[in-house]
Protein backbone atom coordinates (compact mmCIF):
# COMPACT_ATOMS: atom_id res chain seq x y z
CA UNK A 1 0.00 0.00 0.00
CA UNK A 2 1.47 3.37 -1.04
CA UNK A 3 1.86 6.17 1.48
CA UNK A 4 -0.95 8.68 1.84
CA UNK A 5 0.13 12.11 3.06
CA UNK A 6 -2.23 14.28 5.08
CA UNK A 7 -1.69 17.95 5.88
CA UNK A 8 -3.64 20.93 7.20
CA UNK A 9 -3.76 24.08 5.11
CA UNK A 10 -1.36 26.33 7.10
CA UNK A 11 -2.11 29.83 8.29
CA UNK A 12 -0.43 32.63 6.28
CA UNK A 13 3.31 32.61 6.91
CA UNK A 14 3.32 29.21 8.61
CA UNK A 15 5.15 26.16 7.21
CA UNK A 16 3.41 23.05 5.89
CA UNK A 17 3.34 20.10 8.32
CA UNK A 18 2.51 16.60 7.10
CA UNK A 19 1.50 13.24 8.49
CA UNK A 20 2.00 9.96 6.66
CA UNK A 21 -0.68 7.26 6.64
CA UNK A 22 0.73 3.86 5.69
CA UNK A 23 -0.69 0.39 6.40
CA UNK A 24 -3.17 1.90 8.85
CA UNK A 25 -0.43 3.64 10.88
CA UNK A 26 0.03 7.39 11.25
CA UNK A 27 3.30 9.22 11.82
CA UNK A 28 4.42 12.83 11.61
CA UNK A 29 6.83 13.55 8.78
CA UNK A 30 10.20 15.08 9.46
CA UNK A 31 11.11 18.43 7.94
CA UNK A 32 11.69 17.96 4.21
CA UNK A 33 10.09 14.50 4.24
CA UNK A 34 6.65 15.02 2.75
CA UNK A 35 4.49 14.62 -0.31
CA UNK A 36 5.80 15.32 -3.76
CA UNK A 37 3.80 16.57 -6.77
CA UNK A 38 2.75 13.02 -7.76
CA UNK A 39 2.15 11.52 -4.30
CA UNK A 40 -1.30 10.80 -2.90
CA UNK A 41 -1.98 13.81 -0.67
CA UNK A 42 -5.02 15.11 1.21
CA UNK A 43 -5.05 18.74 2.28
CA UNK A 44 -7.51 19.48 5.10
CA UNK A 45 -9.24 22.88 5.00
CA UNK A 46 -11.16 24.40 7.94
CA UNK A 47 -14.83 23.56 8.21
CA UNK A 48 -15.49 27.16 9.28
CA UNK A 49 -15.08 28.13 5.60
CA UNK A 50 -17.48 25.41 4.42
CA UNK A 51 -21.19 24.78 4.99
CA UNK A 52 -22.31 21.14 4.93
CA UNK A 53 -25.92 20.46 3.95
CA UNK A 54 -27.88 17.27 3.36
CA UNK A 55 -30.02 17.55 0.23
CA UNK A 56 -31.89 15.24 -2.11
CA UNK A 57 -30.22 14.83 -5.50
CA UNK A 58 -31.47 12.73 -8.37
CA UNK A 59 -29.20 10.28 -10.14
CA UNK A 60 -27.48 11.41 -13.31
CA UNK A 61 -24.27 12.87 -14.62
CA UNK A 62 -21.94 14.40 -12.07
CA UNK A 63 -22.09 17.79 -13.82
CA UNK A 64 -25.90 17.78 -13.60
CA UNK A 65 -25.82 16.77 -9.92
CA UNK A 66 -23.39 19.59 -9.06
CA UNK A 67 -25.51 22.11 -10.96
CA UNK A 68 -28.63 20.99 -9.10
CA UNK A 69 -26.74 21.12 -5.80
CA UNK A 70 -25.65 24.71 -6.39
CA UNK A 71 -29.20 25.90 -7.03
CA UNK A 72 -30.48 23.95 -4.01
CA UNK A 73 -27.79 25.48 -1.79
CA UNK A 74 -28.63 28.94 -3.11
CA UNK A 75 -32.13 28.48 -1.68
CA UNK A 76 -30.66 27.30 1.64
CA UNK A 77 -28.06 30.08 1.98
CA UNK A 78 -29.57 33.07 0.14
CA UNK A 79 -26.30 33.46 -1.77
CA UNK A 80 -26.05 34.11 -5.53
CA UNK A 81 -25.43 30.82 -7.27
CA UNK A 82 -22.51 32.21 -9.28
CA UNK A 83 -20.57 32.87 -6.05
CA UNK A 84 -20.94 29.29 -4.77
CA UNK A 85 -19.00 26.11 -5.41
CA UNK A 86 -20.67 22.82 -4.51
CA UNK A 87 -19.18 19.38 -3.95
CA UNK A 88 -21.16 16.21 -3.27
CA UNK A 89 -20.46 12.95 -1.49
CA UNK A 90 -20.07 9.98 -3.82
CA UNK A 91 -23.22 8.27 -2.53
CA UNK A 92 -26.46 9.23 -0.83
CA UNK A 93 -27.21 8.07 2.69
CA UNK A 94 -29.83 5.53 3.70
CA UNK A 95 -32.40 8.33 3.87
CA UNK A 96 -31.75 9.27 0.25
CA UNK A 97 -30.04 12.56 1.17
CA UNK A 98 -26.56 13.42 -0.08
CA UNK A 99 -23.97 15.26 2.02
CA UNK A 100 -23.10 18.37 0.03
CA UNK A 101 -20.53 21.06 0.81
CA UNK A 102 -20.83 24.71 -0.18
CA UNK A 103 -17.88 27.08 -0.25
CA UNK A 104 -17.17 30.45 -1.81
CA UNK A 105 -15.86 30.02 -5.35
CA UNK A 106 -13.28 32.75 -4.71
CA UNK A 107 -12.02 30.88 -1.64
CA UNK A 108 -11.64 27.74 -3.75
CA UNK A 109 -9.52 29.68 -6.24
CA UNK A 110 -7.28 30.86 -3.39
CA UNK A 111 -6.87 27.29 -2.09
CA UNK A 112 -6.03 25.91 -5.54
CA UNK A 113 -3.44 28.66 -5.97
CA UNK A 114 -1.88 27.69 -2.62
CA UNK A 115 -1.67 24.05 -3.71
CA UNK A 116 0.10 25.10 -6.91
CA UNK A 117 2.54 27.30 -4.98
CA UNK A 118 3.27 24.47 -2.50
CA UNK A 119 3.96 21.98 -5.32
CA UNK A 120 0.84 19.90 -4.58
CA UNK A 121 -1.22 20.38 -7.77
CA UNK A 122 -2.92 16.96 -7.50
CA UNK A 123 -3.83 17.08 -3.80
CA UNK A 124 -7.39 16.49 -2.63
CA UNK A 125 -9.10 19.31 -0.69
CA UNK A 126 -11.17 17.90 2.19
CA UNK A 127 -13.07 20.04 4.75
CA UNK A 128 -12.39 18.71 8.25
CA UNK A 129 -16.10 18.83 9.07
CA UNK A 130 -16.73 16.06 6.52
CA UNK A 131 -14.33 13.76 8.43
CA UNK A 132 -16.23 13.96 11.72
CA UNK A 133 -18.27 10.76 11.18
CA UNK A 134 -19.83 9.53 14.46
CA UNK A 135 -16.88 10.24 16.75
CA UNK A 136 -18.64 12.90 18.83
CA UNK A 137 -17.64 16.54 19.22
CA UNK A 138 -13.94 17.44 19.11
CA UNK A 139 -12.16 20.70 19.91
CA UNK A 140 -9.38 21.42 17.41
CA UNK A 141 -8.38 24.67 19.12
CA UNK A 142 -9.36 27.11 16.37
CA UNK A 143 -12.84 25.58 16.08
CA UNK A 144 -15.07 22.77 17.30
CA UNK A 145 -16.43 20.00 15.10
CA UNK A 146 -19.77 18.66 16.28
CA UNK A 147 -23.12 17.23 15.23
CA UNK A 148 -26.11 19.55 15.59
CA UNK A 149 -29.53 18.26 14.57
CA UNK A 150 -27.86 15.37 12.76
CA UNK A 151 -25.60 17.59 10.65
CA UNK A 152 -21.83 18.09 11.10
CA UNK A 153 -20.97 21.73 11.82
CA UNK A 154 -17.86 23.75 12.66
CA UNK A 155 -18.09 26.34 15.46
CA UNK A 156 -15.44 29.05 15.13
CA UNK A 157 -13.60 29.87 18.37
CA UNK A 158 -13.54 33.56 17.34
CA UNK A 159 -17.34 33.85 17.55
CA UNK A 160 -18.66 36.00 20.41
CA UNK A 161 -18.93 34.07 23.68
CA UNK A 162 -22.73 34.36 23.80
CA UNK A 163 -23.09 32.87 20.32
CA UNK A 164 -20.60 30.07 21.00
CA UNK A 165 -22.43 29.23 24.21
CA UNK A 166 -25.76 29.08 22.39
CA UNK A 167 -24.37 26.75 19.71
CA UNK A 168 -22.49 24.61 22.22
CA UNK A 169 -25.72 24.11 24.10
CA UNK A 170 -27.06 22.22 21.09
CA UNK A 171 -24.26 19.62 21.26
CA UNK A 172 -25.18 16.34 22.93
CA UNK A 173 -21.89 15.97 24.85
CA UNK A 174 -18.98 18.33 25.63
CA UNK A 175 -16.27 18.30 22.94
CA UNK A 176 -13.06 16.36 23.51
CA UNK A 177 -9.92 18.51 23.32
CA UNK A 178 -7.53 17.28 20.62
CA UNK A 179 -3.87 17.82 21.42
CA UNK A 180 -2.54 17.39 17.88
CA UNK A 181 -5.22 18.19 15.28
CA UNK A 182 -3.12 16.94 12.35
CA UNK A 183 -2.67 13.50 13.93
CA UNK A 184 -6.38 13.27 14.79
CA UNK A 185 -7.43 14.18 11.24
CA UNK A 186 -4.87 11.79 9.74
CA UNK A 187 -6.25 9.10 12.05
CA UNK A 188 -9.71 9.69 10.60
CA UNK A 189 -8.26 9.19 7.12
CA UNK A 190 -6.44 6.05 8.27
CA UNK A 191 -9.74 4.73 9.66
CA UNK A 192 -11.24 4.90 6.18
CA UNK A 193 -13.12 8.20 6.37
CA UNK A 194 -12.59 9.81 2.96
CA UNK A 195 -14.53 13.02 3.51
CA UNK A 196 -15.84 15.08 0.61
CA UNK A 197 -13.29 16.18 -1.97
CA UNK A 198 -14.02 19.80 -2.89
CA UNK A 199 -12.15 19.38 -6.17
CA UNK A 200 -15.18 18.71 -8.31
CA UNK A 201 -16.68 20.45 -11.31
CA UNK A 202 -14.53 23.33 -12.56
CA UNK A 203 -12.02 22.67 -9.75
CA UNK A 204 -11.57 18.98 -10.53
CA UNK A 205 -8.03 17.74 -10.98
CA UNK A 206 -6.83 17.87 -14.55
CA UNK A 207 -6.55 14.40 -16.05
CA UNK A 208 -3.38 13.38 -17.75
CA UNK A 209 -3.66 13.08 -21.51
CA UNK A 210 -1.84 11.00 -24.06
CA UNK A 211 -1.15 7.26 -24.11
CA UNK A 212 1.73 4.96 -23.40
CA UNK A 213 2.58 3.78 -26.89
CA UNK A 214 4.77 1.00 -25.57
CA UNK A 215 1.68 -0.75 -24.25
CA UNK A 216 -0.28 -0.51 -27.46
CA UNK A 217 0.34 -3.73 -29.33
CA UNK A 218 -1.05 -2.48 -32.59
CA UNK A 219 0.83 -2.32 -35.84
CA UNK A 220 1.01 -0.55 -39.16
CA UNK A 221 -1.40 2.23 -40.00
CA UNK A 222 -3.57 1.70 -36.88
CA UNK A 223 -0.64 2.38 -34.55
CA UNK A 224 0.41 5.44 -36.53
CA UNK A 225 -3.14 6.86 -36.55
CA UNK A 226 -3.50 6.26 -32.82
CA UNK A 227 -0.21 8.03 -32.18
CA UNK A 228 -1.30 11.05 -34.22
CA UNK A 229 -4.66 11.16 -32.44
CA UNK A 230 -2.99 11.08 -29.01
CA UNK A 231 -0.53 13.81 -30.01
CA UNK A 232 -3.37 15.99 -31.30
CA UNK A 233 -5.34 15.46 -28.09
CA UNK A 234 -2.33 16.40 -25.98
CA UNK A 235 -1.67 19.57 -28.02
CA UNK A 236 -5.31 20.64 -27.80
CA UNK A 237 -5.41 19.90 -24.06
CA UNK A 238 -2.23 21.92 -23.49
CA UNK A 239 -3.57 24.81 -25.56
CA UNK A 240 -6.87 24.83 -23.63
CA UNK A 241 -5.10 24.60 -20.26
CA UNK A 242 -2.83 27.51 -21.13
CA UNK A 243 -5.81 29.61 -22.21
CA UNK A 244 -7.67 28.74 -18.99
CA UNK A 245 -4.62 29.59 -16.86
CA UNK A 246 -4.18 32.92 -18.63
CA UNK A 247 -7.87 33.71 -18.11
CA UNK A 248 -7.68 32.94 -14.39
CA UNK A 249 -4.55 35.07 -14.03
CA UNK A 250 -6.25 38.00 -15.76
CA UNK A 251 -9.33 37.59 -13.56
CA UNK A 252 -7.18 37.45 -10.41
CA UNK A 253 -5.36 40.65 -11.41
CA UNK A 254 -8.67 42.44 -12.01
CA UNK A 255 -10.00 41.33 -8.62
CA UNK A 256 -6.79 42.47 -6.86
CA UNK A 257 -6.85 45.83 -8.64
CA UNK A 258 -10.49 46.39 -7.64
CA UNK A 259 -9.85 45.37 -4.02
CA UNK A 260 -6.72 47.53 -3.62
CA UNK A 261 -7.14 50.57 -5.91
CA UNK A 262 -4.06 52.63 -6.52
CA UNK A 263 -1.68 49.79 -5.61
CA UNK A 264 0.43 47.98 -8.21
CA UNK A 265 -0.63 44.42 -8.91
CA UNK A 266 2.18 42.15 -7.59
CA UNK A 267 3.82 39.54 -9.79
CA UNK A 268 3.24 36.78 -7.21
CA UNK A 269 -0.49 37.07 -6.57
CA UNK A 270 -0.88 34.01 -4.25
CA UNK A 271 1.80 35.29 -1.87
CA UNK A 272 0.35 38.80 -1.89
CA UNK A 273 -3.14 37.52 -1.16
CA UNK A 274 -1.89 35.37 1.72
CA UNK A 275 -0.16 38.42 3.22
CA UNK A 276 -3.31 40.50 2.83
CA UNK A 277 -5.44 37.75 4.39
CA UNK A 278 -3.35 37.92 7.55
CA UNK A 279 -4.04 41.63 8.01
CA UNK A 280 -6.95 42.54 10.31
CA UNK A 281 -9.67 44.60 8.65
CA UNK A 282 -12.67 46.61 9.73
CA UNK A 283 -14.99 43.89 8.44
CA UNK A 284 -13.82 41.44 11.12
CA UNK A 285 -15.02 43.87 13.81
CA UNK A 286 -18.33 44.23 11.95
CA UNK A 287 -18.75 40.45 12.07
CA UNK A 288 -18.40 40.41 15.84
CA UNK A 289 -20.82 43.32 16.18
CA UNK A 290 -23.41 41.77 13.88
CA UNK A 291 -23.29 38.30 15.43
CA UNK A 292 -23.60 39.77 18.93
CA UNK A 293 -26.59 41.88 17.89
CA UNK A 294 -28.20 38.87 16.20
CA UNK A 295 -27.87 36.79 19.37
CA UNK A 296 -29.28 39.63 21.44
CA UNK A 297 -32.34 39.88 19.15
CA UNK A 298 -32.81 36.10 19.25
CA UNK A 299 -32.86 36.23 23.03
CA UNK A 300 -35.98 38.44 22.77
CA UNK A 301 -37.50 36.06 20.20
CA UNK A 302 -37.08 32.90 22.26
CA UNK A 303 -39.02 30.62 19.91
CA UNK A 304 -36.94 31.53 16.83
CA UNK A 305 -34.15 29.00 16.30
CA UNK A 306 -30.89 29.66 14.46
CA UNK A 307 -29.89 26.76 12.17
CA UNK A 308 -26.92 28.11 10.21
CA UNK A 309 -24.65 31.13 10.16
CA UNK A 310 -22.26 32.29 7.44
CA UNK A 311 -20.15 35.43 7.15
CA UNK A 312 -19.15 36.85 3.77
CA UNK A 313 -16.06 38.94 4.39
CA UNK A 314 -15.98 40.29 0.86
CA UNK A 315 -19.48 41.78 1.14
CA UNK A 316 -19.46 42.43 4.89
CA UNK A 317 -22.67 40.43 5.28
CA UNK A 318 -23.80 37.97 7.95
CA UNK A 319 -26.18 35.36 6.50
CA UNK A 320 -28.41 33.31 8.78
CA UNK A 321 -31.01 30.60 8.31
CA UNK A 322 -33.69 30.40 10.97
CA UNK A 323 -36.78 28.41 11.97
CA UNK A 324 -39.79 30.54 12.99
CA UNK A 325 -42.88 29.54 15.00
CA UNK A 326 -45.16 31.02 12.31
CA UNK A 327 -45.21 33.14 9.19
CA UNK A 328 -44.76 36.82 10.01
CA UNK A 329 -42.30 36.22 12.87
CA UNK A 330 -39.46 37.01 10.47
CA UNK A 331 -40.77 40.58 10.24
CA UNK A 332 -40.72 40.85 14.04
CA UNK A 333 -37.08 39.71 14.12
CA UNK A 334 -36.20 42.16 11.35
CA UNK A 335 -37.78 45.00 13.35
CA UNK A 336 -35.81 44.01 16.45
CA UNK A 337 -32.53 43.89 14.55
CA UNK A 338 -33.05 47.24 12.85
CA UNK A 339 -33.96 48.79 16.20
CA UNK A 340 -30.48 47.74 17.32
CA UNK A 341 -28.84 49.60 14.43
CA UNK A 342 -28.32 46.91 11.76
CA UNK A 343 -29.69 46.67 8.26
CA UNK A 344 -31.71 43.44 7.93
CA UNK A 345 -32.86 41.96 4.63
CA UNK A 346 -35.26 39.04 4.60
CA UNK A 347 -34.84 36.25 2.10
CA UNK A 348 -37.28 33.57 1.09
CA UNK A 349 -39.58 32.31 3.86
CA UNK A 350 -41.01 28.86 3.17
CA UNK A 351 -42.68 25.83 4.73
CA UNK A 352 -40.38 22.79 4.95
CA UNK A 353 -41.01 19.50 6.75
CA UNK A 354 -43.61 21.04 9.02
CA UNK A 355 -41.46 24.08 9.85
CA UNK A 356 -41.41 27.73 8.77
CA UNK A 357 -37.88 28.33 7.51
CA UNK A 358 -36.47 31.70 6.48
CA UNK A 359 -33.22 33.39 5.49
CA UNK A 360 -31.81 36.65 6.75
CA UNK A 361 -28.94 38.89 5.63
CA UNK A 362 -27.42 41.41 8.04
CA UNK A 363 -25.04 44.24 7.26
CA UNK A 364 -23.74 47.37 8.92
CA UNK A 365 -25.34 50.71 7.98
CA UNK A 366 -23.48 52.36 5.12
Amino acid sequence: MSAHYVTILPAPGRPWEMACVENGNVRLCRSGDGAGPRDLCTVIVPGTDVILHRIRLSAGRQADRLRAARFSLEDEMSAPVETLHAACAAQAGADGLTDTCAVSASRMKDWIAELQTAGLPRARLIPDVSLLADTGAVDLGTHILAQIAGRPVAIDASLPLELRSALSGLIAAPPVKVGEPLLWLAGQVAAGHTGIDLRQGVFAQKQETGANMARLRLSGILAACLGIACLTQTMLGTHYTNRLSDGLQDEARKIYAAAFPGQPVPANLPAALRDQAGTPSASSASFRDMSAVLYSALADASQVRLTSLRYDGDLGELRASLVYPAFGDDQNLKTGLEARGLVARLGDTRYESGRVVGDLILEMPR
